[in-house]
């Protein structure tokens, strides 16, 4: 049989040592391993839920903004309907005020008239009432027919019958 020198013997038992340390040291980081992948997983799942939830928050806020726009424009809207009639209405009340204005002018123009005939026919009364008065003496001297030829009969022609 062969026979084994005792360097060869020594570097064995060496070896053989050095492999039990080297076991050793492989189980610990092997288990090592498997908590930090453990960890590792548990800390991923964590950030990932954070992440879905952040993701989440995220579409949530987006979808109140496009509420919050759509009813800032919706408002909007009807702000420039509102204002829109309002502007209308204003323009119908100083159209109308016109109207009133110039229905009051006219009526001031045929009140002014009115009076002004009042005073033309009470003129006119006074003068009549004065000729009246003024003719009354030579009225009551008066006799009919004494004073004027009678009118003769004429034709179309101009001529008298006779």
């Amino acid at each position: 049989m062969y026979r084994r020198s005792p360097t060869v013997t020594e570097a064995l038992r060496r070896i053989g040592a050095l492999s039990g340390d080297l076991l050793s040291a492989g189980e610990q980081w092997s288990t090592q391993l498997a908590a930090f992948t453990e960890a590792l997983s548990a800390a991923t799942t964590g950030a990932l839920t954070q992440i879905d939830a952040a993701e989440e928050a995220r579409t949530a806020a987006v979808a109140a903004e496009q509420r919050a726009t759509e009813r800032i424009i919706a408002a909007g809207r009807r702000a420039a309907v509102a204002q829109d009639r309002a502007e209308a209405a204003i323009a119908a009340s100083e159209k109308t005020a016109e109207k009133a204005t110039e229905a009051q002018q006219r009526a001031e123009e045929s009140e002014r008239k009115a009076w002004r005939a009042a005073g033309e026919h009470e003129t006119e009364r006074a003068h009549a009432q004065q000729d009246a008065t003024e003719s009354a003496p030579r009225k009551a001297s008066w006799t009919p027919n004494a004073s004027r030829p009678r009118p003769q009969p004429t034709t179309t022609t101009g001529r008298s019958p006779h």
